[in-house]
This record gives C-alpha cells, sequence and structure tokens, in this order.
C-alpha cells in the first residue's frame, strides 16, 4: 500500500524483526528487495539481542544507529534509543544536529516515545525530561514513535507527540485506546504539515 501511495520515501520507528537475529533481516532483506522507495528506519529493542545493532546496520541500509536526512522544507534526525533510554551522548548528538540545520520544519523520529499520550508506562526509561526539553528548545514540530502498538498522538508544549506502531506485530489496546493496523501519509504543503492515518487491513 505504501509504495503504490505516490509517496517520496518511508520512515520506519523501530522493530522490524521480532529478536534480532540474522536468519530474521535475512527474511526481512528478502520481503524489501522489491520496495522502490527509500527506506529510512530507526532501530528497536526487538532489532538487537545484544544491542550492538550489527545485523540491523549490515540488513537494512542505515548509515548509522543515529542520522539525519533533509528533504524539501523538512529536517529529520533519526535518534537512537533501541535501549530504551536517552543517554547524554545521544542528547548531545540530537542538540548538534538539530542546531546545525536550517530548515524550517523539524522532525525526530525514534523508537521508544518519552512521552505516551495514552498515559502508559512504556516509554523511555531515562532521558525523557531532557529530550523534551531539547524538543522545546529547537523547536521541534513532530516526534513521530513506534514501540506502542497502537496509534496515538498528544501535543506537550507545542510539541505533537505521535505514536504509530500498528505495523504489523499483535495490537497493544487498551480500554480507552483501540489499536489498529496503520501506517500515516505525511504532506507538506510551505511549512504546513498534515498527517492522515491511513488504516491497514491485515
Amino acid at each position: 500500500m505504501i509504495a503504490d501511495d505516490k509517496v517520496a520515501f518511508l520512515v520506519h520507528t523501530g522493530d522490524l524483526v521480532s529478536h534480532g537475529y540474522q536468519p530474521e533481516f535475512v527474511e526481512f532483506r528478502e520481503l524489501m528487495k522489491d520496495f522502490p522507495l527509500p527506506f529510512l528506519p530507526v532501530p528497536g529493542n526487538h532489532d538487537s539481542p545484544d544491542g550492538l545493532l550489527r545485523e540491523y546496520l549490515q540488513y537494512t541500509g542505515a548509515p548509522g544507529p543515529h542520522y539525519s536526512f533533509e528533504y524539501g522544507l523538512l529536517h529529520f534526525a533519526m535518534a537512537d534509543t533501541h535501549l530504551g533510554d536517552m543517554p547524554s551522548a545521544e542528547l548531545a548528538w540530537l542538540d548538534q544536529d538539530l542546531a546545525a540545520t536550517k530548515k524550517p520544519v523539524k522532525i525526530v523520529a525514534l523508537h521508544y516515545p518519552p512521552w505516551d499520550p495514552g498515559g502508559t508506562q512504556y516509554v523511555m526509561h531515562s532521558g525523557n525530561a531532557e529530550f523534551m526539553a531539547l524538543m522545546e528548545k529547537h523547536q521541534v514540530r513532530y516526534v513521530l514513535a513506534g514501540h506502542i502498538h497502537a496509534y496515538d498522538q498528544g501535543t506537550r508544549n507545542g510539541i505533537t507527540y505521535v505514536i504509530t506502531g500498528g505495523g504489523g506485530a499483535p495490537l497493544s489496546p487498551t480500554s480507552t485506546r483501540p489499536a489498529f493496523y496503520h501506517y500515516l501519509r505525511v504532506k507538506v504543503r510551505s511549512d504546513k504539515i498534515d498527517i492522515e492515518v491511513v488504516k491497514v487491513t491485515p
């Protein structure tokens, strides 16, 4: 569906495979071999059993555990939170990266969210407040996160935080938040961003 959606690229918020072992990534690469768009992932907690990301980097095409890229008016910072936290070194990289860009619209993608609008505790174990303060400092427009197998969106101190974890794993609904398979279609017109939730039927 995404390949047929006339979009420019695909950002993935992590957990491409179940356990991070090489046979899984070999299968993943085979499944993706005919995907026609640039594929830009961040690592998830299921993507590396030992935390070293060897297979993830070998088979996904990601240029590193973290990286950034620009498209039109957008600057994307792709952060590494696959171990469940936001360490000082990652914060320093993000600070430097966001300070260097001249693009007017800044988006940060990562796996573990720093905050869940739905109120669950499935968020980063540490570095949450520091990360959110950094988003405010650099006037980041959106933070896109995975990990929680559902969709949600909320605004905190001017930053929109989006949970988009409905890409194929078993869903995690709660009593107040239904879950469904989906992807997000992001449209940019000048500096205005529209995010549309596209539901997917398995």
